[in-house]
């Protein structure tokens, strides 16, 4: 299989998971969107697959309470995260949210990417910062700077120096890219970063 030419409409939902031992085996490959509410996650993962209504979008913040899994291929998913600093579930949910990506991160073996979403117009937040620095090296990780298309160009060069510079001061091999999950800008770029994690771990 070419795995630069991946049909991404064939993108499909799998099923919605509260608990680590609700995952695939873990001997599969994975690639995880986290973010705070509101970044554009589930939108992110509607834009790769060309389909609105793929993931689960909604006008308040919180709205994914669930993790959520999707297919690409055979053993290659996308893992659809609550957003962390939602506040329209209860404390206890949130807490467990928590615990449950902070344990998936650290222990399981079939993440091999993390794409950690940020509203461009906002800055670097405590709990990017707290993702940053418990991923550790063998786990590849990219920042999209999502919304620009809400910025001039101007204002998007000014946001991407400054995110490069506090992003390094935690991980200085972290790829910082420009997107927007409304105009499709950048997707190209988020495309072939995935075919080439896939590409990496294709023998899994």
């Amino acid at each position: 299989m070419n795995y630069n030419s991946i049909n991404y409409k064939s993108i499909k939902f799998i099923k919605s998971i509260n608990k680590i031992k609700d995952l695939p085996k873990d001997k599969c490959i994975e690639i995880a969107f986290i973010g705070y509410s509101n970044v554009g996650k589930s939108n992110t993962i509607n834009a790769l697959s060309n389909v609105k209504k793929m993931a689960f979008t909604g006008k308040k913040p919180g709205t994914t309470k669930l993790i959520n899994l999707y297919q690409i291929i055979e053993n290659f998913y996308l893992i659809d995260f609550p957003g962390y600093g939602y506040s329209n579930i209860s404390l206890k949910n949130r807490n467990k949210h928590t615990l449950f990506l902070n344990r998936y991160i650290k222990k399981r073996k079939s993440l091999k990417g993390i794409i950690i979403l940020i509203d461009i117009r906002q800055k670097l937040k405590k709990l990017d910062i707290d993702i940053i620095k418990k991923t550790n090296k063998k786990k590849s990780i990219i920042v999209l700077l999502n919304k620009i298309d809400k910025l001039s160009n101007n204002k998007i060069n000014q946001k991407k120096i400054y995110f490069k510079n506090e992003i390094k001061k935690y991980n200085k091999n972290i790829n910082i890219h420009p997107f927007s999950s409304i105009n499709s800008k950048g997707l190209k770029i988020l495309k072939k970063k995935i075919n080439t994690w896939l590409t990496l771990h294709k023998n899994i």
